[in-house]
Protein backbone atom coordinates (compact mmCIF):
# COMPACT_ATOMS: atom_id res chain seq x y z
CA UNK A 1 0.00 0.00 0.00
CA UNK A 2 1.33 3.64 -1.02
CA UNK A 3 1.70 6.46 1.50
CA UNK A 4 -0.80 8.50 -0.35
CA UNK A 5 -3.76 5.81 -0.22
CA UNK A 6 -3.10 5.30 3.64
CA UNK A 7 -3.31 9.12 4.14
CA UNK A 8 -6.67 8.87 2.25
CA UNK A 9 -7.84 6.46 4.22
CA UNK A 10 -7.00 7.62 7.43
CA UNK A 11 -8.71 11.17 5.84
CA UNK A 12 -11.68 9.05 5.59
CA UNK A 13 -11.44 7.08 9.08
CA UNK A 14 -11.07 10.63 11.10
CA UNK A 15 -14.35 11.86 8.64
CA UNK A 16 -16.58 8.50 10.04
CA UNK A 17 -15.55 8.92 13.24
CA UNK A 18 -16.14 12.45 14.03
CA UNK A 19 -19.44 12.06 11.72
CA UNK A 20 -21.04 9.30 14.39
CA UNK A 21 -19.00 11.97 17.35
CA UNK A 22 -21.19 14.66 16.19
CA UNK A 23 -24.24 12.71 15.16
CA UNK A 24 -24.47 11.40 19.02
CA UNK A 25 -23.81 14.24 20.69
CA UNK A 26 -26.29 16.15 18.51
CA UNK A 27 -28.80 13.07 19.34
CA UNK A 28 -27.66 13.23 23.14
CA UNK A 29 -28.66 17.32 23.42
CA UNK A 30 -31.97 16.68 21.57
CA UNK A 31 -32.83 13.77 24.04
CA UNK A 32 -32.36 15.04 27.06
CA UNK A 33 -34.04 18.48 25.80
CA UNK A 34 -36.98 16.45 24.90
CA UNK A 35 -36.94 14.34 28.01
CA UNK A 36 -36.64 17.51 30.23
CA UNK A 37 -39.66 18.73 28.42
CA UNK A 38 -42.16 15.91 28.83
CA UNK A 39 -41.19 15.69 32.50
CA UNK A 40 -41.95 19.22 33.21
CA UNK A 41 -45.20 19.24 30.67
CA UNK A 42 -46.55 15.60 31.49
CA UNK A 43 -50.13 17.02 32.34
CA UNK A 44 -52.08 14.06 31.69
CA UNK A 45 -56.09 14.91 31.52
CA UNK A 46 -58.83 12.79 31.61
CA UNK A 47 -62.45 12.21 29.70
CA UNK A 48 -65.52 11.05 30.84
CA UNK A 49 -68.60 10.84 28.68
CA UNK A 50 -72.09 10.18 30.73
CA UNK A 51 -75.25 9.17 29.12
CA UNK A 52 -78.16 8.92 30.76
CA UNK A 53 -81.89 9.42 30.14
CA UNK A 54 -81.25 13.60 29.65
CA UNK A 55 -78.51 13.43 27.45
CA UNK A 56 -74.67 12.73 27.22
CA UNK A 57 -72.42 14.82 29.29
CA UNK A 58 -69.01 15.37 28.66
CA UNK A 59 -66.23 16.08 31.49
CA UNK A 60 -63.00 16.60 31.34
CA UNK A 61 -60.36 16.40 34.60
CA UNK A 62 -56.62 16.19 36.01
CA UNK A 63 -55.63 13.21 37.48
CA UNK A 64 -52.19 13.09 39.59
CA UNK A 65 -51.15 9.72 39.79
CA UNK A 66 -51.87 9.37 35.77
CA UNK A 67 -49.16 12.42 35.45
CA UNK A 68 -46.76 11.44 38.38
CA UNK A 69 -46.82 7.82 35.89
CA UNK A 70 -46.09 10.07 32.25
CA UNK A 71 -43.65 11.52 34.28
CA UNK A 72 -41.73 8.06 35.51
CA UNK A 73 -42.54 6.75 31.94
CA UNK A 74 -40.92 9.95 30.25
CA UNK A 75 -38.08 9.75 32.91
CA UNK A 76 -37.48 5.68 32.08
CA UNK A 77 -37.88 6.14 28.07
CA UNK A 78 -35.59 9.19 28.01
CA UNK A 79 -32.58 7.51 30.58
CA UNK A 80 -32.66 4.57 28.11
CA UNK A 81 -31.77 6.46 25.16
CA UNK A 82 -29.36 8.58 26.47
CA UNK A 83 -27.96 5.47 27.74
CA UNK A 84 -28.16 4.36 23.84
CA UNK A 85 -26.67 7.51 22.49
CA UNK A 86 -23.71 6.95 25.29
CA UNK A 87 -22.48 3.88 23.66
CA UNK A 88 -22.12 5.12 20.28
CA UNK A 89 -20.65 7.99 21.76
CA UNK A 90 -18.35 5.94 23.61
CA UNK A 91 -17.50 3.70 20.67
CA UNK A 92 -16.83 6.26 18.45
CA UNK A 93 -14.70 8.01 20.62
CA UNK A 94 -12.39 5.37 21.85
CA UNK A 95 -12.97 3.55 18.81
CA UNK A 96 -14.47 0.41 20.62
CA UNK A 97 -15.83 -2.06 18.29
CA UNK A 98 -18.29 -3.82 20.65
CA UNK A 99 -19.76 -0.53 21.83
CA UNK A 100 -20.08 1.07 18.01
CA UNK A 101 -21.52 -2.51 17.01
CA UNK A 102 -23.90 -2.31 19.91
CA UNK A 103 -25.04 1.10 18.62
CA UNK A 104 -25.59 0.05 15.27
CA UNK A 105 -27.91 -2.86 16.47
CA UNK A 106 -30.05 -1.23 18.71
CA UNK A 107 -30.80 1.63 16.01
CA UNK A 108 -31.42 -1.27 13.69
CA UNK A 109 -33.82 -2.46 15.82
CA UNK A 110 -35.63 1.27 15.93
CA UNK A 111 -35.76 1.00 12.29
CA UNK A 112 -37.51 -1.72 12.40
CA UNK A 113 -40.24 -0.61 15.06
CA UNK A 114 -40.08 3.03 13.54
CA UNK A 115 -41.08 1.56 10.09
CA UNK A 116 -43.73 -1.00 11.28
CA UNK A 117 -45.23 2.44 13.41
CA UNK A 118 -45.24 4.40 10.26
CA UNK A 119 -47.18 1.75 8.65
CA UNK A 120 -49.42 0.67 10.91
CA UNK A 121 -49.61 3.93 13.45
CA UNK A 122 -49.04 6.90 12.34
CA UNK A 123 -46.67 8.04 9.47
CA UNK A 124 -45.36 10.83 12.10
CA UNK A 125 -42.85 7.58 12.94
CA UNK A 126 -41.13 7.87 9.12
CA UNK A 127 -39.10 10.46 10.54
CA UNK A 128 -37.56 8.55 13.39
CA UNK A 129 -37.22 6.13 10.46
CA UNK A 130 -35.07 8.32 8.76
CA UNK A 131 -32.84 9.91 11.87
CA UNK A 132 -32.52 6.09 12.67
CA UNK A 133 -31.26 5.11 9.74
CA UNK A 134 -28.73 7.84 8.95
CA UNK A 135 -27.68 6.70 12.56
CA UNK A 136 -27.14 3.01 11.50
CA UNK A 137 -25.66 3.95 8.04
CA UNK A 138 -22.73 6.26 9.94
CA UNK A 139 -22.11 3.39 12.57
CA UNK A 140 -21.75 0.96 10.00
CA UNK A 141 -19.70 2.85 7.72
CA UNK A 142 -17.33 3.60 11.02
CA UNK A 143 -17.14 -0.25 11.77
CA UNK A 144 -15.80 -1.27 8.69
CA UNK A 145 -13.39 0.84 9.18
CA UNK A 146 -12.48 -0.08 12.75
CA UNK A 147 -12.49 -3.40 11.25
CA UNK A 148 -9.97 -2.73 8.22
CA UNK A 149 -7.77 -0.39 11.07
CA UNK A 150 -7.49 -3.49 13.12
CA UNK A 151 -6.84 -5.83 10.54
CA UNK A 152 -4.08 -3.79 8.95
CA UNK A 153 -2.43 -3.11 12.60
CA UNK A 154 -2.68 -7.38 13.09
CA UNK A 155 -0.82 -7.57 9.97
CA UNK A 156 1.84 -5.06 10.81
CA UNK A 157 2.44 -7.06 14.00
CA UNK A 158 2.62 -10.09 12.62
CA UNK A 159 4.88 -9.16 9.31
Amino acid sequence: MRASESLHSFGNYQCKKFSLLAWCILCLIVTIVVMVLAIKDAKSTWSKTDCGPGGCKHTEGHNESEERTMRIVAGVVGTIFICIELFGLFGAWKENYCCTMTYMCIKCVFIVIALLAGIFVHPVFWGSFAVNLFAAAIAFLYLQEISWQQQSNNRANYA
